[in-house]
């Protein structure tokens, strides 16, 4: 995702909200955490706080770390975050108490994009976003399945045993609300007739090949060897 700014963010009294409706536009969350209508249904929202904060949410019924695996229509504002179960709690032998470990997905990390890890930058008056696929619950992008299945409490399904659904399409709204005024001070909208739909892997998607960071780490840490070897051809 690309967003293009007008004017740079006053971030001590903005935030930026984008939401993604990523299936079904009857489903999903149909108001923003501050108020006021989406036209269609969000699955996931993500916030911008601050100029090096960035976090992805999701509504209640399809937080696949909590195991909820289908949207539902909601027209409350409420998104909560993605926490992942690393380690559950327990009590050893010699009855010592190791809490639960969670990994935060929600946070983004921000970067340029020549390393794997970093999902998000601001740079030449533009918000750029890369979010994993399995980050917004697409199960399969080469045929557009999206996980959708309406059984709770589903603890470690085995592979394959989640229903899915085709998506038709995705969807993304963004406005910069205001905390002192309560006031959106601009937004931008998708079309709701015409969602974003990929090809799938039938057909390769349009790409461009890039070195990443660690390529010249390396070819500095072997040029050595590399000349070396030059010498005995």
């Amino acid at each position: 995702i690309e967003l293009e700014l007008a004017r740079p963010m006053d971030f001590a009294s903005e935030d930026i909200l984008i939401g993604l409706d990523t299936y079904d536009r009857d489903l999903g969350q149909f108001a923003w955490p501050h108020g006021g209508r989406v036209p269609s249904g969000l699955e996931f929202l993500l916030r911008i706080s601050d100029a090096d904060t960035a976090e992805l949410l999701v509504i209640p019924s399809y937080n696949q770390y909590a195991s909820r695996f289908a949207s539902s229509r909601r027209e409350d504002g409420k998104f909560e975050r993605l926490s992942l179960l690393v380690n559950g709690a327990v009590i050893t032998q010699d009855n010592r108490f190791i809490p639960e470990k969670r990994f935060d997905a929600s946070a983004l990390r921000k970067g340029k994009f020549d390393e794997a890890g970093n999902l998000w930058n601001v740079a030449d008056g533009k918000i750029r976003l890369r979010l994993p696929w399995t980050l917004i619950n697409v199960s399969d992008p080469s045929s557009l399945q999206v996980l959708h299945d309406t059984r709770t409490g589903y603890y470690n399904p085995e592979r394959d045993g989640l229903s899915t659904r085709k998506t038709d399409g995705v969807l993304a709204y963004a406005t910069v609300w205001n905390q002192a005024t309560a006031k959106s001070a601009g937004s931008a909208r998708s079309d709701p007739a015409s969602a974003y739909v990929w090809k799938g892997w039938e057909e390769a998607p349009p790409y461009r090949e890039r070195y990443k960071k660690s390529y010249f780490i390396l070819k500095e840490a072997w040029k050595a060897e590399a000349e070396a070897d030059e010498i005995f051809r």
